[in-house]
């Protein structure tokens, strides 16, 4: 087990509703208190579990082989731990139509995409689109491309590594409905 401290004015239950928004995300699950999500490095992949315990985030790695200190650096950064809020939510205060957010939604972060290259393809892959199709779109191309892991009879995925994808030809994404420009661009 790997223990991470929560910053002041964290909430683990804001972070996992923003992250179960009923969208198909393929890149990590909900379940119940914990998400699991595949993670990978250069050369290892693996499934972790996050979960809170106390003033913590528990991390447990249930599959895999990445190392402690890369799921570790990997949660720091996905759940935005490093960051200072203090100074936004004192911002958002100042302003009337903004000051609800500060007890309406008390402790999210600022939940990204660590991985710079998935984070690239999805801000193609979501353009101009609603986000329903966008996260159909990224489901089709991690699961022909992508890594799977199986554990407890579910699939978790990673998305597609730089690598495979600039194999592929434009005619390769259009099938899963990509259009001819985004196809182009991822």
């Amino acid at each position: 087990m790997i223990f991470l401290p929560t910053p002041p004015n964290f909430s683990f239950s804001e972070c996992l509703w923003f992250l179960d928004r009923n969208y198909d995300d393929c890149m990590h699950k909900v379940e119940g208190d914990v998400v699991r999500k595949v993670i990978s490095d250069d050369e290892n992949i693996g499934l972790i579990e996050i979960a809170e315990s106390g003033n913590h985030i528990k991390i447990n790695i249930l599959k895999g082989n990445i190392s402690e200190k890369f799921a570790k650096d990997f949660v720091n950064e996905w759940f935005d731990l490093e960051r200072d809020i203090i100074p936004f939510y004192n911002q958002l205060k100042r302003d009337n139509e903004f000051a609800f957010m500060t007890n309406d939604f008390n402790g999210l972060r600022l939940l990204g995409i660590p991985e710079a290259f998935e984070a690239l393809c999805w801000c193609i892959i979501g353009q101009q689109i609603n986000l329903t199709f966008a996260y159909s779109l990224k489901r089709r191309i991690t699961e022909a491309y992508g890594s799977k892991i199986e554990f407890e009879g579910k699939n978790y995925w990673a998305f597609p590594k730089p690598e495979i994808v600039a194999k592929l030809k434009p005619d390769d994404l259009r099938i899963f409905q990509f259009s001819q420009k985004k196809s182009e661009y991822v």
